[in-house]
């Protein structure tokens, strides 16, 4: 049986329907892998030049939800239980850190259960990561032949004319459709999912350092995010700031104003928030800051306000690629060269290297 024009006309018409429907249903449920490893968990977003918002996260395909630990703002239609984070202001976020010591008792068996997962994966997720990496071979191929079988059409007819003029899109639509179950593959970093690394982070200008590192598992990466957990997490070296008004100290700084206050870290260390008491009234925070930023909350009562927190480098982050990057691997027990006496060399952890 021979096809005529008319019938590739109309199998045109339905590839690019059923191409556009199936794309469109694909990316209204799925969540970026890496931010998903955060979802339904207690979280801090550090967003430039803005207060930290911290409380449970729930990411969805074109941004997140972070639901306050308590309503803020007024009372009324005016109380603010929650911010919405849309998907171009989180590409641009500085990191989204979880800390243990905010997390539930559930959320600690989900993270758990990540650490599982994710730390060393096993041989079949291993082998699902290859079947999406086998995906990314064959996109370009798809686009190409679709775009070939439309460069052969020849004629003047309308029918002709109509399919050539959509060879654009249906080549586009090919490598959208196909991008969305895609796995964003780097070899550089594909073997070193699992294992230790060191990410450094890229702060905001002003802040207290230019660059930090932090080490851990690299969990997940894609063109936009990448993520690391780091199962090491310890209660470090507790401190506590008590002020009526300003205060700083152990690289933090408490402003108690008449009805907020602020905490900012103005050290080379990022801090976790574990409390905060304003009067007889304790609340838990649970929030993280890094070097240069800051939370804001109510003041809940009058009277001295005090914190507790301590500092740390053992995050779980999720950062966007224009801001961080995998700069070392992590494992201290490898031995590259055996009966080998070598020496590492000398790095400058002064240089912005980003």
């Amino acid at each position: 049986m021979v096809l005529g024009l008319d019938d590739l006309f109309w199998a045109t018409i339905a590839l690019i329907f059923l191409a556009t429907l199936a794309g469109a249903l694909i990316r209204r449920v799925r969540r970026d892998e890496c931010l998903r490893l955060f979802h339904d968990s207690h979280a801090t977003v550090l967003l430039p030049d803005r207060p930290a918002l911290w409380g449970d996260l729930f990411v969805h395909s074109q941004g997140a939800h972070v639901v306050f630990d308590s309503p803020a703002g007024a009372s009324g239609l005016l109380a603010k239980s929650g911010a919405l984070i849309y998907a171009e202001e989180l590409v641009q976020v500085v990191a989204v850190c979880r800390t243990r010591f905010g997390l539930t008792r559930e959320e600690l068996a989900e993270r758990e259960r990540q650490l599982r997962r994710r730390v060393d994966p096993p041989l079949w997720r291993r082998a699902v990561r290859a079947a999406g990496n086998l995906v990314n071979l064959v996109r370009d191929a798809i686009v190409n032949t679709l775009g070939l079988l439309v460069g052969r059409i020849t004629g003047k007819s309308p029918v002709a004319a109509a399919v050539k003029a959509e060879s654009g899109r249906i080549s586009k639509l090919g490598g959208t459709l196909v991008d969305v179950v895609a796995n964003a593959y780097e070899p550089l970093l594909e073997r070193l999912i699992g294992k230790p690394v060191v990410l450094e982070l890229r702060m905001p200008e002003g802040a207290p350092v230019p660059v930090m590192e932090f080490g851990g598992y690299l969990a997940e990466y894609n063109d936009r995010y990448v993520a690391i957990l780091n199962p090491e997490q310890e209660l470090g070296e507790v401190f506590e700031l008590e002020t009526l008004e300003t205060m700083e100290g152990h690289g933090c700084r408490l402003e108690a104003g008449p009805e907020t206050v602020a905490i900012t870290c103005t050290g080379p260390q990022a801090i976790v928030v574990r409390k905060l008491r304003a009067g007889e009234r304790e609340t838990d925070i649970g929030a993280v800051l890094l070097p240069g930023h800051r939370l804001a909350l109510q003041r809940s009562g009058p009277g001295p306000v005090r914190i507790e927190a301590f500092p740390t480098r053992s995050l779980d982050l999720v950062c966007p690629r224009a801001r961080a990057r995998v700069r070392f691997s992590g494992d201290a027990s490898r031995r590259v060269r055996a009966a080998w006496r070598g020496a590492a060399p000398e790095l400058d952890d002064s240089e912005d290297r980003l």
